[in-house]
């Protein structure tokens, strides 16, 4: 299948996107680490921003998942797919447009 075909044929059904705060907890145990999630003050994220994860899905199950450190890697890479690119622009791939 070529890359215009391929570029057809599936859709973004959605892109999420989590930031996530605060630092790793390293657990020795499973016991320790349920108690470590029992206590975790959700609604209060603490510490600095770690990374952006990025995780796109298409309607045909294919999904394209990236971590940024900063929002500026984070929106360059999501402007790959603004226009409505199913796959990023790029012209890598020029030779398999026929």
């Amino acid at each position: 299948m070529t890359l215009l075909e391929r570029m057809v044929k599936r859709r973004i059904n959605a892109v999420r996107i989590i930031p996530l705060h605060g630092s790793a907890k390293d657990c020795v145990t499973v016991d320790h680490a349920i108690s470590f999630v029992e206590k975790y003050e959700e609604l209060a994220p603490s510490g600095p921003l770690v990374k952006y994860e990025v995780i796109i899905r298409y309607d045909n199950g294919d999904k394209i998942e990236g971590q940024f450190h900063d929002k500026a890697g984070t929106i360059e890479f999501l402007q790959c797919y603004e226009s409505g690119n199913w796959t990023p622009a790029s012209n890598a791939h020029e030779d398999d447009l026929e």
